[in-house]
């Protein structure tokens, strides 16, 4: 699934999208790629998730496409955020804030190569934030 034909910037649009479907008025992109630790961050002020509905977001089609959308989603199948991260990096961390409250997950292919198990990552504060590098 890693690759389905995403460049980088389709694969940066078609995370955007979701930022546009959650209501997002600001959304910066940060980009650094120098390094041994490259990086793209996409930050938005949308409505945010619940923990269950981050969790449901990092599902491998986790939509079910024939079910009720907004409007404004632009999303069909739930592969999007998964597919475009992925095929560009061997890790993709969702953070969200809803209600002062923060949830994040990873899904980390060299955590999944190192254990054999596909296992949905719930970070800390403490290890968000160093993820973060705050």
């Amino acid at each position: 699934m890693r690759s389905v034909g995403y460049s980088l910037n389709t694969a940066v649009a078609d995370i955007i999208d979701n930022s546009i479907a959650a209501h997002a008025k600001t959304i910066s992109i940060r980009y650094f790629d120098h390094g041994e630790d490259p990086y793209v961050a996409i930050i938005d002020d949308g409505d945010g998730m619940d923990y269950e509905t981050a969790v449901n977001a990092m599902k491998l089609a986790g939509t079910n496409p024939n079910a009720k959308r907004n409007a404004n989603d632009l999303g069909r199948f739930g592969l999007g955020l998964k597919t475009a991260s992925l095929s560009q990096a061997r890790s993709v961390m969702l953070s969200t804030v809803q209600h002062g409250r923060q949830n994040t997950l990873r899904w980390d292919l060299d955590h999944v190569a190192r254990t054999r198990e596909w296992d949905l990552e719930t970070l800390d504060e403490e290890q968000t934030n160093l993820e973060l590098g705050k």
